[in-house]
C-alpha cells in the first residue's frame, strides 16, 4: 500500500501551492533584476547630464574670456545655453560677475536643469557651478 501511494504522488505533478510559491519566487527575482537595471540606467543618465552641463559651462567660460574686451558690468545675467538645452530639460544658465579690482573680474556661471526622472519641481533641479577670473 505504501508503494502504491508513492507511485501516485510521483505521477500527480505539482500542487497549486507549489506552483504559486515557484511563481512568487521567479517574480521576486525578475523584479529585483529589473529594478537594479533601472537604477543603473538612471545613474548613467545623470552622469551624462552632468558631463553635458560641465562642458557647456566650460564653453561659456571660454566664450566670456574671448569677449572680455567688451564692457563687463557687475550683476547677474541670464545667458543662452544652446548646447545644454538640446540634452537637459529646463536648462537655465546664469552669469554673475563682479569686479575684484580694476581690470580683474570674477565670473560665476551656474547651469541648472531638471534631472531625468525628476518630478518637475525647481527644488529638485541639479546645479553645476564654475567660477573663473578674467582680466581686461
Amino acid at each position: 500500500m505504501v508503494n502504491r501511494t508513492a507511485r501516485f504522488a510521483a505521477q500527480r505533478g505539482s500542487t497549486l501551492v507549489e506552483c504559486a510559491v515557484a511563481t512568487a519566487l521567479l517574480t521576486a527575482l525578475a523584479v529585483g533584476v529589473g529594478s537594479r537595471s533601472q537604477h543603473r540606467d538612471l545613474a548613467v543618465r545623470h552622469a551624462f547630464e552632468t558631463t553635458v552641463a560641465e562642458r557647456e559651462l566650460s564653453n561659456v567660460a571660454e566664450r566670456e574670456r574671448l569677449q572680455a574686451a567688451t564692457a563687463l558690468s557687475a550683476g547677474t545675467v541670464d545667458l543662452p545655453a544652446p548646447g545644454a538645452e538640446r540634452h537637459l530639460a529646463c536648462a537655465h544658465l546664469t552669469r554673475a560677475s563682479r569686479q575684484l579690482e580694476p581690470g580683474l573680474w570674477e565670473l560665476e556661471l551656474e547651469l541648472s536643469w531638471q534631472p531625468s526622472g525628476g518630478t518637475g519641481t525647481r527644488s529638485a533641479a541639479r546645479v553645476v557651478r564654475l567660477a573663473t577670473e578674467l582680466t581686461r
